[in-house]
């Protein structure tokens, strides 16, 4: 299943941000390993927890009985203990947001 151009574009926009952010406050071998280990896992990670967010508000509001209140940091850190690249082979959005910021690292 591809992912929608626009999710696509937002998560190149939001690695290019996070990319100068660190740049001006961090050593090359710093900015590195955020591009190569915790961006492209962390990434698609957010875009998840933003998607379920705005579905369970949804729910939310229709009062839907098996709708229950969100915890970010919970959802987080199961998502990412699920997509350890360490333990599972890394999916084509964490393979592409990789090459993106690696891209990036050369400019």
């Amino acid at each position: 299943m591809s992912r929608p151009r626009s999710e696509e574009t937002a998560s190149h926009e939001f690695l290019e941000a996070l990319l100068d952010r660190v740049r001006d406050d961090a050593n090359r071998k710093d900015v590195e390993y955020l591009v190569e280990h915790v961006f492209p896992v962390l990434i698609p990670a957010i875009v998840h927890l933003l998607k379920t967010r705005a579905e369970n508000e949804r729910r939310l509001e229709d009062e839907d009985p098996s709708a229950v209140p969100l915890n970010p940091m919970n959802h987080l850190a199961r998502y990412l203990f699920r997509h350890n690249p360490r333990h599972h082979e890394p999916t084509t959005q964490i393979a592409e947001l990789h090459d993106f910021a690696r891209t990036l690292l050369r400019k």
